[in-house]
């Protein structure tokens, strides 16, 4: 087998040649089907408590800031969220400045050091937590299961074994307002 010199550079300018169609082809493509993205979209995640719980419904706080922008959502269906993140979301979809936002219920925020850095909120670590409770179970079940810690224990675990405790309230599980029947479920469990 005679192997030429021009035969290998004929197969490298033919492989080169497709190459170079192809990345012409994808190039244009990425400006035919270019996806425009609401600039204000970074802005209400970053407003939103970042919990990415899904009890509003959608799938975490990217799925809910697109459900705001498409004028599907109300900020109020985020349920770990506070008077404030509520009003900067809505400011943000006003077109205002979500940092000058002043809401009456809450302290008002201090002064940031620049306009860029906002204080995160740091998550409490889940505990996977039992309980010899016959109750302990039920109760687990019917709580949303999303370990949002908005109720201040680490955990859904953690708040169905405070609660048979007598440790925590019900009502301080925000995502499940939205679920009235197993609040209800879970009442009359604690209440046998």
């Amino acid at each position: 087998m005679d192997i030429n010199v021009m035969e290998i550079l004929a197969v490298g300018g033919i492989v080169g040649g497709i190459g170079a169609v192809l990345g012409l082809i994808l190039a244009i493509s990425s400006q035919v089907f270019k996806v425009e993205v609401d600039p204000r979209f970074d802005q209400i995640v970053e407003a939103l408590p970042g919990f990415n719980c899904g009890a509003c419904g959608y799938p975490g706080c990217a799925g809910m800031a697109d459900g705001l922008l498409e004028g599907e959502a109300d900020v109020k269906q985020c349920t770990p969220g506070t008077e404030l993140n509520y009003s900067q979301v809505r400011a943000i979809l006003n077109g205002e400045d979500p940092d000058s936002v002043e809401v009456k219920e809450e302290k008002k925020a201090p002064a940031k050091a620049d306009a860029k850095s906002k204080p995160k909120r740091k998550k409490p670590e889940i505990k996977d937590v039992t309980n010899p409770d016959p109750r302990f179970d039920k109760i687990v079940e019917l709580l949303p299961g999303i370990n949002c810690t908005t109720c201040g224990s680490p955990g859904c675990k953690a708040f169905a074994d405070e609660l048979i405790k007598g440790e925590q309230q019900l009502e301080k599980c925000r995502p499940l307002k939205a679920k009235g029947d197993n609040k209800d479920k879970i009442d009359d469990i604690m209440n046998k």
